[in-house]
């Protein structure tokens, strides 16, 4: 089930770069989105500690490879990927969001928080067209 790593997204955060990226196999239980920050666009990165941000659960499979989009407002960071038909089916993929935070550490950068992954309807990000 393979030691890949695919969709690399840069993000800037103040004066950190985070990369987030998808990790294993997408048919593995262990394809699951990671993390790592950076002073630099073009690294050293440094892997979270705490890396899956967002795997696969008993609900949803196949949660991982994403990308990463900002709401029409600039107030919300939304990260929008693919999840299995069903727990044992993978195809025809849905296409499933949830939103990310950056919660501030007393030390070092601000960590991603992921709110997911989804099955379920999510509310249409902010100030979007309706």
């Amino acid at each position: 089930m393979g030691n890949v790593t695919e969709v690399a997204v840069v993000v800037r955060r103040g004066d950190t770069y985070c990369l987030t990226y998808s990790g294993s196999h997408f048919e593995s239980p262990d394809y699951a989105v990671g993390y790592a920050t950076s002073g630099s666009p073009l690294g050293p990165w440094k892997k979270y500690e705490l890396n899956p941000i967002m795997k696969s659960t008993a609900y949803t499979h196949g949660t991982a490879h994403h990308c990463l989009t900002i709401s029409p407002d600039d107030s919300e960071m939304i990260i929008v990927y693919h999840r299995d038909h069903t727990l044992t089916e993978t195809e025809p993929r849905q296409m499933a969001i949830g939103r990310i935070r950056f919660v501030a550490q007393e030390t070092g950068p601000d960590v991603i928080e992921v709110w997911g992954p989804t099955f379920s309807p999510q509310p249409v990000p902010s100030t979007s067209m309706r």
